[in-house]
């Protein structure tokens, strides 16, 4: 049976479940919860910064090949 990992919020000192993502005594955001949001945060910028870089690409690319 797997045991319950516990941690300890930073804000009130309540013991939450380790994969908690918020806090039931203060209703502060856990480390883990505030770690997710930045990793999700990236990935959004990742893929925002590949669009415009793609269609500065296309962009380009019919330019050039329009005859002057």
């Amino acid at each position: 049976m797997p045991r319950q990992r516990y941690v300890i919020c930073r804000a009130c000192g309540t013991f939450l479940r380790a994969r908690a993502l918020e806090c039931n005594g203060c209703g502060g955001w856990t480390t883990r919860a505030k770690r997710n949001l930045a990793v999700q945060g990236i990935g959004v910028l990742a893929v925002v910064a590949t669009a415009i870089y793609v269609y500065c690409l296309v962009r380009g690319l019919g330019t050039s090949l329009v005859p002057r």
